[in-house]
């Protein structure tokens, strides 16, 4: 079990932190990573996520290609008009398993924020809350590891572990989801307390791919342990993507209508061709850029198969992390081939990957880490242009009251 901690700071670094988050958030979250493991600066991070979901601000018309977060704000509005018994008969069509509600998370949220009001910043603040609540309980098994420091090796593991941002509650459900599978797996495999399992397994509640990660949750519980076979299994993944798809699109018609809808829709031939030839311009650039992350990050996992030969070579925690990234890897590699699945998926590992590497590779590889913000150059462009769509300039140098006054009030 590894030990959660903050680390001590002076009374008057904690007054800087408050005295710049009151000036602005945004500012006092950069300086606030000067000093990651310490409990003000987690407070920092929560308050300045809050702050983003209050201040994210979209429109009421969604277009092709425009961004989830318009789809959720206007589902929310519509929320408004949504009664008690047509809410309890959501309920019961997903419990059902035939209905046309696949998860219950956004309702849930909807439902209840929609009773004290119709502005959506106030929903998407909360959500921000429940986000940031997550990741940062996940967080805290990195930054309290004692390999941790404010190096730049470091640092670069620290955004690779966060790449899923608060950004991400604009795909509201799947991305919160991520980050309570992720907690889940990291209290099951790395402090050992088995009851989290039960967390794993209501993350379909958030998001209804989550059954796919529960799946796979389940093998590794029983068959991780057959190491060699998952590294045979995981090299083979890299080609097998196509063979899935068909598999999938031969099965789908067995499964519930909840299911089988969604997996025809994702296994559709022409779907599948429309996203693969989506883009206009430099489209090839997002292609590109997304096949060399991808073979980064599985190269990742490669340099961790050599570390791990022999299990006496890890720490046991580590080991049983290691053995469920593999599972989940080969997963990810294998659904590769299917639009929104593998993509989205494979960004769960990273937060794993970043914690291993944490561990095991401190100061060894480190020209490696420092690649990644070049691998990663396209996705942080558009990261950058997506915080552009959706805040206002003046975000970053705006007080939480101001910012309370402009959007809640």
């Amino acid at each position: 079990m590894q030990k959660l901690s903050y680390n001590k700071e002076s009374n008057h670094q904690k007054g800087i932190k408050l005295l710049l988050f009151i000036i602005s958030p945004f500012i006092s979250f950069l300086y606030s990573l000067r000093s990651i493991n310490t409990k003000s600066t987690y407070l920092v991070i929560l308050g300045f996520c809050i702050c983003f979901g209050m201040a994210f601000t979209v429109s009421n018309y969604r277009t092709e290609g425009s961004i989830d977060g318009i789809s959720y704000r206007i589902w929310f509005e519509e929320y408004d008009n949504v009664s008690s018994q047509e809410f309890v008969h959501a309920i019961k069509d997903y419990l059902s398993f035939e209905g046309d509600t696949p998860d219950l998370y956004f309702d849930s949220l909807a439902f209840t924020i929609s009773r004290f009001t119709d502005n959506y910043h106030w929903f998407f603040m909360v959500a921000a809350l429940i986000f940031a609540l997550f990741q940062l309980k996940t967080l805290r098994f990195f930054s309290s590891h004692s390999n941790f420091s404010n190096t730049l090796f470091c640092l670069i593991l620290f955004f690779l572990f966060i790449w899923n941002q608060i950004f991400n509650i604009n795909g509201l459900r799947f991305w919160t989801a991520a980050w309570v599978a992720i907690y889940a797996v990291f209290q099951v495999y790395v402090n050992g307390r088995k009851p989290y399992i039960l967390l794993a397994l209501v993350t379909p509640f958030f998001h209804v791919g989550y059954y796919l990660f529960v799946i796979v949750f389940l093998i590794s519980l029983i068959a991780r342990r057959l190491e060699k076979l998952w590294v045979v299994l995981f090299l083979i993944s890299f080609f097998a993507s196509s063979l899935v798809v068909d598999f999938i699109q031969n099965t789908s018609f067995n499964l519930p209508m909840m299911f089988s809808d969604k997996v025809d829709y994702y296994t559709d031939s022409f779907y599948i061709q429309k996203v693969n030839e989506s883009g206009t311009g430099f489209w090839w650039v997002s292609k590109a850029f997304g096949y060399i992350s991808r073979f980064y990050i599985n190269l990742m996992v490669v340099m961790l198969i050599f570390l791990a030969k022999g299990k006496h070579s890890l720490s046991r925690p580590a080991y049983e992390l290691y053995l469920f990234l593999l599972v989940w890897m080969t997963f990810c590699n294998l659904f590769m081939g299917v639009p929104s699945v593998g993509v989205r998926y494979i960004e769960l590992a990273y937060p794993i990957i970043a914690f291993l590497w944490l561990s095991y590779f401190p100061s060894r590889y480190t020209v490696f880490v420092y690649m990644l913000p070049l691998v990663w150059l396209y996705n942080i462009y558009m990261e950058f242009n997506y915080y552009n769509q959706v805040l206002d300039w003046s975000f970053f140098v705006s007080s939480p009251v101001v910012l309370a006054f402009k959007y809640l009030l």
